[in-house]
């Protein structure tokens, strides 16, 4: 799919068109999953490829287009399996310290904003 058509997706995704979306993934599933089998195991690409969608759906209002979507997608990726690799540990770990890491930001802010105020 020739990338003006991957950025109309995209935009649409992010006003929350889901057969935009589900396009988009279609679209670029198995590009993105090429190139994150020589970063990580073989095992581990499917739940790096669902990281990477994950958090791409999250970042979608900020697509600017600065880059194709293609460019976009990989660099998300590429940072989903250098902190896997980086802490030694499957995604599903990453994805649960990243939560917990948001839930003490956010309780660190609330007393922060508590002693203050």
């Amino acid at each position: 799919m020739p990338g003006h058509e991957l950025t109309a997706l995209a935009y649409a995704a992010a006003r929350g068109d889901r057969d935009a979306l589900t396009g988009l993934i279609r679209a670029t599933q198995r590009d993105l999953m090429r190139f994150l089998g020589p970063l990580s195991s073989a095992g581990d690409v499917e739940d790096l490829t669902q990281e990477t969608y994950l958090r791409a759906v999250r970042a979608l209002p900020d697509f600017a287009g600065r880059s194709s979507v293609r460019t976009w997608l990989f660099a998300i990726g590429r940072r989903v399996a250098e902190a896997a690799e980086v802490c030694g540990c499957p995604v599903g770990t990453i994805r649960s310290r990243v939560a917990r890491a948001r839930e003490d930001l956010v309780a660190a802010m609330h007393d922060s904003r508590s002693a203050t105020g």
